[in-house]
């Protein structure tokens, strides 16, 4: 995850650096090289989380109702 967002951001600052001593352009293309990187890591970011969320285990209405008869057993024993 840490590589999703590190390379496009250090790549595209890398390379507006570079742009500005090419073209004497002092902080333009760096400073657009660096958003145009953070916009990039963001989207790469979103969109490899975004599976990872919606593929969530969901819990079955049978697996709820035995936690909730686990805690009623457990509630039942301290009242014990």
């Amino acid at each position: 995850m840490g590589f999703i967002i590190v390379i496009p951001i250090g790549g595209f600052l890398f390379l507006g650096i570079l742009g500005d001593k090419f073209f004497k352009t002092q902080p333009f293309l760096s400073l657009l090289g660096l958003i145009v990187g953070i916009v990039i890591a963001i989207y790469e970011a979103y969109y490899s989380l975004i599976p990872l969320i919606e593929d969530k285990p969901r819990i079955s209405s049978e697996l709820q109702s035995e936690g909730k008869n686990t805690a009623k057993k457990v509630r039942d024993k301290k009242n014990d």
